[in-house]
């Protein structure tokens, strides 16, 4: 892998979901990634606490960063499973699976009557079970031209 953090290397890792990339290049840029997002989550935090902007823009702007870093996880994730020679849409999976949880958690307390409290359970069971089939799936197990 030649540079890392080119603007080419970043286009193809973040941009399209075609072509394959090793477990490295995969641990690297979800790092990349989650990175982001702890600063992002960071920013929020910091600017929701000091009251400047409107709680609803800064939540909206941290949802829509959500989207775009977890778009971005999804090609590099769809580049590992073509590598490991599965379906790439296998990768919508963990990303489904957090915004469903985290839907279920920010719109459970104002609909208590329609979402049962042991639905979060579930739903974070439901999450957690595939963020551990996914990192096993794609940062341990070998591609089909790697060695184990």
């Amino acid at each position: 892998m030649t540079g890392f953090l080119s603007p080419s290397e970043l286009r193809f890792l973040f941009r399209n979901d075609r072509g394959k990339i090793d477990r490295c290049t995969w641990w690297l840029a979800v790092g990349v990634i989650v990175v982001a997002w702890i600063v992002v989550l960071e920013l929020q935090t910091v600017v929701n606490r000091s009251g400047d902007i409107t709680k609803v823009a800064i939540t909206a702007a941290f949802v829509f960063a959500s989207i775009f870093l977890s778009v971005c996880f999804y090609f590099v994730s769809a580049k590992r499973f073509n590598d490991r020679g599965r379906p790439a849409e296998l990768a919508l999976f963990l990303p489904a699976a957090i915004f469903v949880d985290a839907s279920v958690h920010w719109l459970g307390p104002s609909l208590v009557e329609l979402i049962p409290g042991w639905s979060h359970y579930l739903v974070d069971g439901t999450a957690i079970a595939i963020a551990v089939w996914t990192i096993t799936e794609l940062g341990v197990m070998p591609g089909l031209g790697e060695t184990p």
